[in-house]
């Protein structure tokens, strides 16, 4: 049981439950009989040691309501989780969007936007950072350590919720006639901020920097040749370098097939998904790794050999861990049906499928 409480700032007052049951019961509000906020107090409570900081039981009383595993709990514990980034990034005392955009230049971050003080200064008045109070804690977290401007090399972060969504919202208007620029970003924040419009993740993590690129995916085809398994490679390597996941669908030969007409036998698709893995793993997108999903045939010949690539039983010179491979179904007569606006109930689909499977 807690006797003794140590504050942010190293300052130490006995232990008294008014303030967590504040903490509690503001955190639960509107969500009626979903929450009993006073379970989760006590039960927090009673796990804590003698001497507790305000931050250890912030945290602690977070984690009780995400082990609820419900909606929520979830909501409850964003609300606290928010108050946590504040006082973390800001200890708050945020910053004016003009401030922080400065700082961000500065190191590097950011490139300067095109807005005129008198346009920061009718976005500063927008800006609403207790909306970060109606987020989940999920959202608030991937916000927070996914899509948020901060130093991997030292641990700063820079942006909260609100300040990522403006940085977007400027960034995607900069461009537009003067006249309406203001307008446009204004729009565009409101739709991010009230969770309306939702970005792909380059857009979270690239608007407004250096990098220019905002899709978040790319899907290519390689075909049988050198030249164009070799240009797949460096597409996987190029786009993961601009934050896009990677999909690819590899045709080449298998292993042992003919090549030259007979002059030399292929050594099958292991060793080109093995360089496609190095393309997609040598960059990181988003401070991770990146990913690639390759499909293959289920009437691959290597088929057996390619849906054991992740498996841990496999033996390590045949498994690739670095690679998504789902199969993906060639049944022509299926796929031209449903082309041709002809109609395939599921269980149709699925005993095609179940028969498919049988001829292998």
């Amino acid at each position: 049981m807690i006797e003794i409480m140590i504050k942010r700032d190293g300052s130490q007052e006995p232990y008294t439950a008014d303030k967590i049951n504040g903490w509690g019961e503001w955190s639960a509000r509107n969500l009626g009989e979903h929450v009993d906020w006073g379970s989760a107090v006590m039960a927090t409570v009673r796990e804590m040691p003698p001497v507790s900081s305000t931050m250890d039981l912030q945290h602690s009383l977070i984690r009780y309501l995400l082990n609820m595993k419900t909606w929520a709990h979830n909501r409850m514990a964003g609300r606290l989780y928010a108050t946590t980034i504040h006082k973390d990034l800001y200890n708050e005392d945020f910053p004016t969007i003009k401030e922080l955009h400065a700082r961000l230049v500065k190191v590097g971050y950011m490139v300067p936007l095109k807005y005129t003080d008198a346009e920061y200064a009718a976005l500063q008045e927008a800006i609403n950072h207790k909306t970060d109070f109606e987020y989940t804690h999920t959202q608030l977290h991937q916000l927070r350590y996914k899509y948020a401007l901060r130093s991997y090399e030292t641990g700063e972060e820079f942006e909260s919720a609100q300040f990522i969504f403006m940085r977007m919202a400027m960034a995607l208007a900069e461009t537009q006639p003067f006249e309406r620029r203001l307008t446009d970003a204004l729009a565009f924040y409101e739709l991010f901020s009230e969770n309306v419009l939702n970005a792909p993740t380059p857009n979270y993590t690239n608007l407004g920097t250096k990098l220019r690129g905002y899709a978040s995916c790319c899907l290519y085809e390689s075909g049988d040749t050198a030249d164009s398994l070799a240009v797949g490679d460096h597409i996987a390597y190029k786009m993961t370098v601009q934050s896009a996941g990677i999909g690819n669908v590899l045709n080449t030969r298998s292993r042992k097939d003919p090549v030259r007409s007979g002059m030399f036998l292929h050594r099958g698709k292991y060793w080109y998904l093995n360089a496609l893995r190095g393309a997609v793993e040598a960059n990181v997108k988003n401070g991770r790794n990146g990913a690639c999903t390759t499909f293959f045939s289920m009437f691959d010949p290597e088929q057996k050999l390619l849906i054991n690539l992740k498996n841990p039983m496999t033996p390590v010179d045949k498994q690739n861990l670095g690679l998504d491979d789902p199969l993906y179904l060639q049944y022509w007569h299926f796929i031209k049906g449903v082309v041709s606006g002809a109609t395939y109930t599921w269980d149709g689909y699925t005993q095609s499928l179940q028969s498919a499977i049988n001829q292998i």
